[in-house]
């Protein structure tokens, strides 16, 4: 069967709710910096948002956004992909348990606590009944939504569905990470690109797509297929990844790769022994930072280059590539990892 990306939406560290980014992306020199924040006020009523967390607006938001691009009212199905969930809230409160003796507590903060409250209240804001469901797996936790609304819509139980990735990074997980080395000190675009040092750049994630068993005028790309895989050696990855291409050699190769120097050490890996270094490799994590569902940025890149036939040069990680990138691109192959653990391959195709 055919899905389709029919509308998506983002807030990150560039321009919210644009797709300016695409070919003009501000590109930081910094370990940290949050999300810039959306003007809330057209999606949310003042009151209801001073209950809520940056990250249950963002979700709100971008989820709006997309449907609004995709002309859908109203999804099947809302299934959502979070590493962390609301963990601001889930400090807040814990913060709050241990300064007040446990009483006079807000009940919002420890209502809103938990993984499942983002999806729970964009299916409130939008009084949508369907199916909802949420995934914590790590870093493939946008995939594992993903794969989920790919199945749904094969066995016919839905025909639309509303896809989001969505964690957050406060300062305080910020520094407990940053005191492990997960982050790179000096995290400049060449020190990124060069990836010769441990560490990645710290990234939020809210992206929301609109998925379609029909191509509508808004389609963006086509998803062929999606794959989990848990500690594949080479030959199992290898056969995953022809099965999903069914020996299609991809136009390009989005990777995941973060600027940390293991990180880096895996995907030059994958890039040579799947095709040998000759397809261009794109990243995305030095443009949006790195977080658990990251992966949804590079996913949605690779949709956009497909959509208008062209890759800009800030998403190649060798700029000498642009040599070697087709015409006519067909065909994008979205490889994300996590810790060598968990994969994730994602193969879209142009409309």
């Amino acid at each position: 069967m055919d899905i389709y990306i029919s509308g998506a939406s983002q807030i990150s560290m560039q321009e919210p709710l644009s797709t300016g980014w695409f070919t003009q992306p501000v590109l930081y020199d910094a370990s940290y910096r949050r999300s810039v924040e959306a003007d809330y006020r057209q999606f949310i009523a003042p009151m209801a948002a001073r209950r809520m967390g940056r990250l249950l607006k963002r979700a709100i938001a971008v989820s709006s956004d997309a449907l609004r691009q995709a002309g859908l009212d109203m999804p099947d199905a809302i299934i959502t992909g979070t590493g962390l969930g609301c963990i601001e809230n889930t400090e807040n409160f814990l913060s709050a348990m241990t300064f007040q003796g446990e009483e006079l507590l807000q009940p919002t903060q420890f209502i809103h606590s938990t993984h499942n409250t983002i999806g729970a209240q964009v299916a409130l804001h939008l009084h949508c009944h369907g199916y909802n469901s949420t995934f914590t797996h790590t870093g493939i936790s946008f995939e594992s939504a993903l794969a989920d609304a790919c199945c749904q819509m094969q066995t016919g139980r839905i025909a639309t569905a509303l896809v989001g990735g969505h964690d957050e990074m406060t300062p305080g997980y910020f520094r407990l990470l940053e005191k492990t080395g997960y982050w790179k000190p000096d995290a400049t675009q060449a020190r990124l690109r060069l990836a010769d040092t441990p560490g990645a750049m710290a990234g939020e994630t809210s992206v929301a797509m609109v998925l379609r068993n029909v191509c509508s005028d808004t389609a963006m790309a086509r998803i062929a297929g999606v794959s989990l895989l848990c500690k594949p050696d080479d030959r199992r990855l290898t056969e995953a990844v022809e099965e999903l291409t069914q020996g299609t050699i991809p136009d390009a190769l989005m990777t995941g790769r973060s600027g940390d120097c293991a990180d880096a050490r895996i995907y030059r890996h994958i890039s040579q022994m799947l095709y040998r270094d000759r397809v261009p490799a794109l990243w995305y994590k030095h443009v949006f930072g790195e977080s658990y569902t990251a992966s949804a940025f590079g996913i949605l890149t690779a949709a956009l280059c497909l959509q208008r036939q062209t890759v800009p040069a800030p998403w190649l990680l060798r700029p000498e590539d642009v040599g070697r990138l087709p015409q006519a691109l067909q065909n994008i192959l979205c490889i994300t990892q996590f810790q060598n653990k968990v994969y994730a391959l994602t193969f879209l195709k142009s409309c």
